[in-house]
């Protein structure tokens, strides 16, 4: 198979997945299904389509190389669109009216979370439960489990008709709890030559954060 033949198959694929959810997610809108959303069948269905590409056929590498994540392509195409879209959709004026408890979520929220995640890691590596890491090593994994993203949530929200300061509160929070994350992975990057954490090492790392916020 070559390489122009793959990409037709892989798009192919694609579609055909894409409709499926939507005619999936249609039938159990009709039938008042509520124990499952759109989103998590768009995601049931993607862990299903490859699974199926990895382990169900032998297609080569070629065709499974078009289903591959590509960050690239992720950052710069479609990452912007969904940001402008909300962005673009959200009600200004409670967000605003919220942006104090939005920036505490986000900013004190991430910080809390990256240091709770990296510190337990730290723990299980030191005593041998996990693989070992360094304590840099653990903390770069907690800032990224920390940039959460409630797509499903907020589609859920919006289709109850949740209260806007909800509503504002989450999805800001969402919004620069990715900015905020970004921002603490790369200060952290510059403390791995350090193989334990200590009191200047966090102290240069928050002081280096806030000068890049």
């Amino acid at each position: 198979m070559n390489q122009e033949e793959a990409e037709s198959w892989g798009m192919l694929a694609l579609f055909f997945l894409l409709i499926l959810s939507i005619l999936i997610s249609h039938f159990f809108k009709r039938k008042k299904v509520q124990f499952i959303h759109q989103t998590g069948i768009s995601i049931a269905l993607g862990i299903l389509g490859g699974f199926i590409i990895k382990y169900g056929f032998h297609i080569g590498e070629r065709f499974q190389s078009f289903f591959s994540f590509d960050e690239d392509i992720f950052m710069l195409f479609l990452l912007p669109q969904i940001i402008f879209e909300s962005g673009y959709n959200m009600q200004r004026r409670h967000f605003f009216r919220n942006f104090g408890s939005v920036i505490l979520f986000a900013i004190l929220g991430t910080i809390i979370s990256t240091f709770l995640i990296g510190g337990f890691l730290i723990i299980l590596s030191d005593h041998g439960v996990i693989l070992k890491l360094t304590h840099i090593e653990c903390l770069l994994f907690g800032s990224l489990i920390s940039a959460t993203d409630p797509v499903c949530v907020l589609s859920i929200f919006k289709h109850l008709g949740v209260d806007v300061n909800l509503y504002s509160n989450v999805f800001g929070e969402s919004v620069l709890n990715d900015a905020i994350s970004i921002v603490l992975f790369e200060t952290l990057t510059r403390f791995e030559e350090n193989t334990r954490i200590s009191t200047k090492v966090v102290f240069q790392s928050l002081g280096m954060f806030l000068l890049s916020l």
